[in-house]
């Protein structure tokens, strides 16, 4: 446990040592992604069961995963920002796969603002995402009904959803959500999955969120940005995950992914 544990910390303090002299416009984060390198560091100081707690979260997420954020804006630097990016988008994914062979998958997510989101025996406020079919694999979610949507699926616009447990308990109290509709905005979604619950201890670490996806409603990446309405100037995602071979440290993919990122924007 501590020597998985003082690999992290080394690797997260080659990361902090190069990223720190390499900044861009797109932000990114190391090392089981949601908790941050600060979060593994933090770890050397907790009990030896917080230890191994923390480190089932963050393999739960993908210990080989890095990801890419696109930065919030405010308007102003967003109108200015827009002129010579587009933001964060599928192509950079494309663009990263293909010219960086230490990159096995990589899967995009983009939120939607919603004003409505029902069903003939709910409602609902969870978060809806549009995202790649890989991203509920390479996040560690399972199905515990139905099936989860497919590549086929998304490169048809297919108009199907995948729903968190919480989500799903508020849609349809009386149970047996698959194959039944919900309606997020003016998009009506037939459920083709309910996510396995987590069942995780605590919903925070580090002061960051975690299994927030029981309250997530999913849908396929192109419908979302084929069928719902994005705000102006919007980037085509907000996140990128990439999951990235063995033979790799993180902070070495992390540079190479900045500098391929910062040519094309």
């Amino acid at each position: 446990m501590r020597q998985r544990l003082n690999i992290l910390l080394l690797d997260a303090r080659q990361a902090l040592g190069q990223l720190a002299h390499h900044r861009m416009r797109t932000a990114l984060t190391l090392l089981g992604m949601v908790f941050g390198v600060g979060a593994v560091i933090a770890m050397l100081a907790v009990s030896e069961g917080g230890k191994r707690q923390a480190l089932e979260l963050i393999e739960g997420m993908g210990l080989r995963n890095l990801i890419v954020e696109g930065r919030e804006l405010d308007r102003d630097s967003l109108n200015e920002v827009r002129k010579y990016s587009a933001g964060l988008n599928i192509r950079d994914a494309e663009s990263i796969a293909t010219t960086l062979p230490f990159v096995e998958d990589w899967a995009g997510s983009r939120r939607f603002r919603t004003w409505t989101l029902f069903s003939r025996e709910g409602q609902s406020r969870a978060t809806v995402f549009a995202v790649s079919p890989g991203y509920l694999e390479l996040s560690s979610l399972e199905a515990d009904l139905g099936s989860l949507f497919s590549e086929r699926q998304n490169r048809s616009f297919s108009q199907v959803a995948v729903l968190g447990s919480q989500a799903a308990r508020d849609l349809f109290p009386n149970g047996a959500a698959v194959g039944k509709h919900i309606k997020v905005n003016h998009l009506w979604l037939e459920v083709v999955a309910v996510l396995r619950d987590r069942q995780l201890a605590e919903n925070q670490f580090q002061g960051r969120e975690i299994g927030g996806e029981s309250n997530h409603v999913y849908i396929p990446l192109e419908t979302g940005l084929a069928r719902l309405k994005r705000e102006e100037l919007s980037a085509e995602l907000d996140i990128l995950k990439l999951r990235l071979g063995s033979g790799i440290k993180p902070s070495q993919a992390a540079l190479a992914i900045e500098q391929l990122l910062t040519r094309r924007h």
